[in-house]
């Protein structure tokens, strides 16, 4: 069987990554077996993933030459262009992928000092901030209210501290008061609900829930992208509620995104749900697979996945594995706060799969992108333009 140029760069890609299933597995090994040649190349390539590995020694050194250093270690990538002139077009995607990928872990570290990538977010602060909003209609700054307790009343505290909201009530009554948590653009902010389930919320996402859960079931309201791991409790079940479908949550970790360009997509990478839509059965899902809702179509599409592709943002990654580009750069645009523009529709289809830091600049990606795509960008304060 014979493997086209194209395969072999998304496998090998995928390899650094550590995302390869076993039959890509296989197919990798078959083709570095092929010819000595491949075998060569992929031990160049291995060689300058193991600088990944020395980000300690870089770090104890002066930044200015701890890059200088890394960047002549790197620098023999390119020359492999030259000396296996065979695989000249398509290799150098390989080489800027790794060099894209180790750049940017050493000096996004080199900066923040292996600060916690919640304090590297504050490389992206807009105009606006996320908000909260008690049910009386008063408003909180979040970051204007860092470290600080707000009053909520119904003997509850609230916590705000290192980007996270903390819930710590004493309400034993079944009525309680609701809150509202407003993410704009270029922000993200965690939730820790009374119960102890946590929420991370990404740019662009509105969650609605109460200070408490008293009753026999535990609910709250979606709009945008939220990972959830929820806290286990047979005796109350918990409820995510979107503009689409509900999901019934047994205890577990998944992420909901209501900002899928076709409808809402759903992931679960640990426990067990169920999809409730406005039609036909509950839809259970198992861990590794996404669930496709088509607004378009009323319609569901399951497949298997590797869940931390999709809750990696979390952790201040993007991680996209054979994206289209329309759906990249919608993401892309949620989290730098920009509006798409395109000359080109043909470009919306076009493939992507890259381990990018989301704390970069978006230049950067951008960057990396059009390496890999041909397409070219052009980007200012607000907006991207696609040719």
């Amino acid at each position: 069987m014979k493997i086209g140029e194209k395969e072999i760069i998304r496998l090998i890609q995928l390899d650094l990554l550590g995302l390869l299933s076993q039959q890509e597995k296989n197919i990798l090994q078959k083709w570095q077996t092929q010819s000595e040649t491949n075998g060569k190349l992929m031990r160049k390539i291995r060689k300058e993933q193991q600088l990944l590995r020395e980000v300690p020694r870089f770090l104890n050194q002066n930044s200015e030459e701890a890059w200088e250093k890394f960047r002549q270690e790197t620098a023999t990538a390119p020359k492999l262009q030259q000396k296996y002139k065979k695989f000249r077009q398509w290799l150098k995607y390989v080489a800027v992928f790794l060099l894209l990928i180790s750049g940017i872990t050493i000096r996004t570290m080199q900066k923040q000092n292996l600060t916690s990538t919640r304090e590297k977010g504050k490389l992206f602060q807009t105009a606006t901030t996320p908000t909260l909003i008690l049910q009386n209609g008063q408003q909180y700054d979040l970051r204007e209210t860092a470290h600080a307790v707000i009053p909520s009343g119904q003997h509850t505290q609230i916590l705000n501290t290192a980007g996270q909201l903390i819930y710590d009530t004493t309400i034993t009554s079944k009525a309680t008061m609701e809150n509202e948590i407003h993410i704009p653009r270029g922000c993200e902010y965690r939730l820790l609900l009374s119960d102890g389930s946590l929420i991370w919320l990404n740019a662009g996402s509105y969650l609605k829930y109460p200070i408490a859960f008293n009753g026999d079931e535990r609910k709250v309201y979606l709009s945008g992208e939220a990972c959830f791991q929820i806290k286990a409790d047979p005796t109350r079940p918990f409820y995510v509620e979107t503009e689409d479908l509900t999901v019934k949550v047994y205890g577990t970790v998944f992420n909901l995104n209501t900002h899928y360009l076709q409808g809402t997509r759903t992931v679960l990478a640990e426990g067990s749900i169920a999809i409730l839509g406005k039609k036909g059965a509950p839809l259970h899902m198992q861990p590794g697979e996404r669930a496709d809702f088509y607004r378009e179509t009323n319609s569901f599409k399951i497949d298997k996945v590797n869940p931390q592709t999709y809750i990696a943002w979390r952790d201040g990654f993007f991680i996209f594995d054979d994206e289209s580009l329309e759906e990249i750069l919608h993401t892309l645009a949620l989290w730098y706060d920009k509006e798409v523009f395109y000359l080109n529709d043909k470009c919306r289809q076009l493939h992507f799969t890259g381990h990018l830091k989301r704390y970069e600049q978006i230049e950067t990606i951008l960057s990396a992108i059009s390496e890999v795509t041909g397409v070219v960008f052009k980007c200012n304060e607000k907006t991207i333009l696609i040719q």
